[in-house]
């Protein structure tokens, strides 16, 4: 019987080599653990149904810090009734600390928090979310202003938004000032854009 004695170049061995090897590394890698793609779908599923019955609230000035805020009333805000209102926070950013200074227009009693919220270690992509607990003396419309401050390494960053509240239900919509709040005071300025009253409790 005749020796026949194949001999393949070095191209063609490592093309035979890599086909052999790479299914073996695909398979080796397809654990368990979902691929970034899916983890990205994943989170952004989850941040839907979070935020699936919350709204927007009015942007006060530019929106420098990169982070999103929603609202939602947790209750039917009532004359003399304290009610809650959630404060959900997403932020685009990674940062040591995320501080939530909440305040009120005349006649809303802010009853929690009383002072700044701070949040420690937040991620980019998180959902962090503060509950305010507030009371109006009587019908008519008022205004939560919540401010959110990032502590970037290259400095703060600010973004003001206001949620415009309903206080029973023959109460004129209220309004709310386009022009930036300073954190931490009350009052409204000029500029008053109205805004019809919605309520999102269930």
């Amino acid at each position: 019987m005749s020796n026949y004695t194949v001999s393949l170049s070095p191209t063609l061995r490592g093309a035979l080599l890599a086909s052999a090897v790479l299914p073996w590394l695909v398979g080796c890698g397809s654990g368990n653990e979902p691929t970034a793609p899916a983890k990205t779908a994943a989170d952004a599923v989850r941040v839907a149904h979070i935020t699936r019955d919350l709204v927007e609230g009015v942007p006060m000035g530019k929106p420098v810090a990169p982070v999103e805020v929603k609202f939602g009333l947790l209750s039917t805000p009532q004359p003399g009734v304290p009610f809650k209102v959630r404060v959900v926070l997403l932020p685009a950013a990674t940062v040591p600390t995320m501080d939530v200074d909440v305040s009120a227009s005349e006649g809303l009693v802010l009853l929690d928090p009383v002072a700044p919220v701070t949040l420690d270690k937040v991620s980019a992509g998180t959902v962090h979310q503060v509950t305010v607990t507030a009371q109006a003396p009587s019908v008519g419309g008022y205004v939560l202003n919540v401010a959110v401050t990032l502590d970037d390494p290259n400095g703060e960053q600010t973004r003001v938004l206001a949620f415009p509240v309903l206080v029973g239900g023959s109460a004129m919509p209220a309004t709310v000032s386009r022009a930036k709040p300073s954190p931490g005071l009350t009052g409204a300025a000029e500029a008053v854009v109205p805004l019809a009253g919605r309520e999102t409790a269930p």
